[in-house]
């Protein structure tokens, strides 16, 4: 599989984004897009069967400690090993944001089928630092030049 740049307003990757546990579905993503203002990259692997997104974040000081890359959606329909695309997605950022040293995703443990949540993004060797206060998801990060 190869990963293929999109708008976020490309309606096969919205279309997949309504498909994931955290879209709002009374939002307008065909004019808005799947994730909020600011920089992003929105991929698609060549078949269609899975995307990411990625969003460049910058916090008041307040949540200085969240800033960086955040993988906002991840959804692989496809065979593929989710954590394989992860890999070859997680590559392209550290490309695009070569000045940052981590990628970091939060999963809410209480929405995704499996019992161990996020377990797709530990086997691509990203790590569980805690839990977010508001919403209790559970925070994985990577940092560049882990395996």
């Amino acid at each position: 599989m190869r990963w293929i740049t999109v708008k976020k307003t490309d309606p096969k990757i919205v279309a997949m984004h309504r498909r994931h546990y955290s879209a709002n579905l009374n939002a307008d993503h065909a004019k808005h897009g799947v994730c909020g203002p600011g920089e992003s990259l929105c991929m698609m692997t060549d078949d269609g069967s899975a995307a990411i997104v990625f969003r460049y974040v910058r916090y008041a000081h307040a949540h200085s400690d969240m800033n960086g890359i955040h993988v906002a959606m991840f959804r692989n329909e496809g065979d593929q090993l989710s954590s394989d695309l992860i890999l070859t997605a997680e590559a392209i950022a550290w490309d695009k944001w070569t000045h940052e040293n981590r990628i970091m995703t939060f999963v809410d443990a209480t929405a995704v089928r499996s019992t161990n949540p996020g377990y797709c993004f530990k086997c691509a060797g990203w790590v569980p630092v805690g839990r977010t206060k508001r919403r209790d998801n559970v925070i994985l990060v990577k940092r560049r030049g882990m395996p």
